[in-house]
């Protein structure tokens, strides 16, 4: 199995890099694409990578952020056979709100055009856990039952007045002889809370790899060494950071914790 990382903050040589996220997975005869960033750079970086989006089965979609879900009529115009995996919630409206920025309101949900594209298409729902292929799932909603801070400015009205959790935040996990490789987009649940339900519905314990972005780039000191003490619980062999993890937290993890940390880049070719 391999994993090439085709849209993420940080790029090698070659390869553009944005706020975004999008990894290709191919397993056995399975291709499946996570995510489809945010921009051109999704777009410039898989046509260099020369990946045959038609040869693509599956797409499944984290959540519905603009910097995850960016390109999704590039993808259907090439490929309109291709399954779509993603939570009801999905496609909502959404903002977030910083009072201390300018402009204080941003509108970070889905593009109107690709709203109704999807509204057209027969989407699998992945409310509850999902089988993608022999090997592969997807977590569902992922309850949040640990003390992770996961709150954040995010809102489905303009006004701050609807609180969005981000329910259809949702991760992959793979099942593999040394134990599940999981792949996080944002891990807006929290990696403790995501980790914890995927021990519990796929009755595995050990934990071989975390990849993905783990939402620390605004945390606390507190859950940053909360976070560090856990995933140095589960023994892992690796953890490969990226997107939202932020550039503080990932050099702490790189410091502390007990197995190999490696941060995340375009184009970045893991191999199972």
């Amino acid at each position: 199995m391999t994993i090439q990382i085709v849209s993420n903050n940080y790029a090698m040589a070659g390869f553009e890099e944005e706020h975004g996220f999008a990894l290709l997975i191919k397993e056995n005869n399975e291709i499946t694409l996570f995510d489809t960033g945010r921009g051109r750079a999704f777009i410039n970086n898989i046509e260099r990578m020369k990946i045959d989006i038609f040869s693509i089965q599956n797409l499944i979609l984290s959540h519905g952020h603009y910097d995850h879900c960016g390109n999704i009529d590039y993808i259907f115009n090439k490929n309109n056979k291709i399954k779509i995996y993603t939570h009801p919630a999905f496609s909502a409206e959404r903002y977030s709100i910083h009072q201390n920025r300018d402009p204080k309101l941003t509108y970070i949900g889905i593009s109107s055009t690709i709203r109704e594209q999807l509204s057209k298409y027969q989407l699998i729902n992945t409310e509850q856990p999902t089988q993608i292929s022999a090997n592969m799932f997807v977590t569902g909603e992922i309850p949040r039952e640990s003390s992770e801070d996961t709150g954040g400015p995010f809102f489905f009205d303009k006004e701050g007045e609807k609180v969005d959790k981000i329910i259809d935040d949702e991760a992959i996990y793979i099942t593999t002889p040394k134990g599940l490789i999981i792949i996080t987009g944002c891990c807006h649940s929290g990696i403790i809370n995501t980790v914890e339900h995927i021990k519990n519905i796929s009755k595995e314990s050990n934990i071989r790899a975390i990849i993905g972005g783990l939402h620390l780039v605004n945390a606390s000191d507190e859950r940053i060494n909360q976070t560090i003490n856990y995933l140095n619980s589960l023994n892992l062999e690796y953890l490969y950071p990226g997107h939202c993890t932020g550039e503080l937290a990932t050099f702490k993890l790189e410091e502390s914790l007990n197995c190999k940390v490696s941060q995340l880049l375009v184009n970045h070719i893991l191999t199972f």
